[in-house]
Formats: C-alpha cells, sequence, structure tokens
C-alpha cells in the first residue's frame, strides 16, 4: 500500500498525531499518565515537590526536540515539535490550564531554578 506524503510539517505533524492516537490512545490521557510519572521521579530524584502536568510533558517534549534541532537540523524535529504542539493544543481543550513545572504547588514557592548540580533552589 503507497501513502500520499504530505506537503507541509504540519500535514505531516496531524498525520503522526492521529497515527500516534491510535496506537497509544488520546494524547491528553497518554501525558497525563507521563506527567505523574516524571512527578513522582523528579519529587524523589530532586526532592523537590513539583506538579507536572500533561501539558507541561508536551512542552518538555516539544523543547527536546528543539535541543536536538540546534543540534542536527532535520525534517523529523520540525514534525515532532509540530506534533507536541498539537497534542498540547488538544490537551488544552481537555483541561483547564494548571500549575506546569516552574510554578510548584505542595511547596508554596512561586520559582525555581535547578543549581548545575541538579538541586533544585
Amino acid at each position: 500500500m503507497q501513502h500520499d506524503t504530505p506537503k507541509t510539517v504540519l500535514q505531516e505533524a496531524e498525520a503522526v498525531v492521529e497515527d500516534r492516537r491510535a496506537s497509544y490512545g488520546d494524547p491528553a490521557e497518554n501525558h497525563a499518565r507521563t506527567a505523574a510519572m516524571w512527578t513522582e521521579y523528579l519529587g524523589r530524584r530532586l526532592q523537590f515537590p513539583a506538579t507536572i502536568t500533561a501539558h507541561d510533558v508536551c512542552m518538555l517534549n516539544a523543547l527536546q526536540k528543539i535541543s536536538r534541532e540546534a543540534n542536527a537540523p532535520k525534517r523529523d524535529n520540525l514534525v515532532d515539535i509540530a506534533g507536541f504542539c498539537r497534542n498540547a493544543e488538544l490537551v488544552q481543550a481537555k483541561t483547564e490550564p494548571s500549575p506546569s513545572l516552574l510554578y510548584p504547588t505542595l511547596s508554596g514557592r512561586t520559582k525555581a531554578r535547578v543549581t548545575d548540580t541538579g538541586k533544585c533552589e
């Protein structure tokens, strides 16, 4: 079976998002599971309670692809960045905006910074 090649990065990203939805389920639910895992891991690893949201997962994944693009530009990075932005839009359509990684809800602090040694201040 032959597939038509999308003409733009955005068209390709939309196709990828739909393929992933078929494979992994709704992006809001999938990224919410990842957010819960990252929240627990980072809380234990950094000893800093923060709540990571499904939206944060989309943004952090996009940042990883931006970092890769800075190192080695290629179309796949652009497609994935657009796809993570589309997922963020789908997540926002299903959920209310919630606190992000930089605004932890449990500590009462309004800003955090990670030092060179990996500790949060």
